[in-house]
């Protein structure tokens, strides 16, 4: 399941790949291609590795980040935060 993460400017959805949770990318409705030395191939062509986030953009698509980039954007936040910020 998609944990949610808020940027600057808004919620995004977003999961963290361990090389276990191909199950749950699928799930979520991600396209994976194959799964080659702890790199799952996506079949829009973008590559995550252990560690790298995957986001959800607003239509529905999906674009992964290294872990140190989206660290340094994105704060975890709880269901409740979020309603209240809204």
């Amino acid at each position: 399941m998609l944990e949610k993460y808020m940027s600057i400017s808004k919620p995004i959805e977003a999961i963290k790949f361990d090389g276990t949770n191909i199950d749950q990318l699928k799930k979520a409705g991600v396209r994976v291609k194959e799964l080659h030395d702890d790199i799952l191939v996506l079949k829009n062509g973008d590559c995550l590795k252990i560690g790298d986030y995957l986001i959800k953009q607003i239509d529905g698509t999906f674009y992964s980040m290294m872990a140190e980039r989206f660290e340094g954007c994105y704060i975890k936040v709880e269901e409740t935060k979020m309603v209240n910020r809204i």
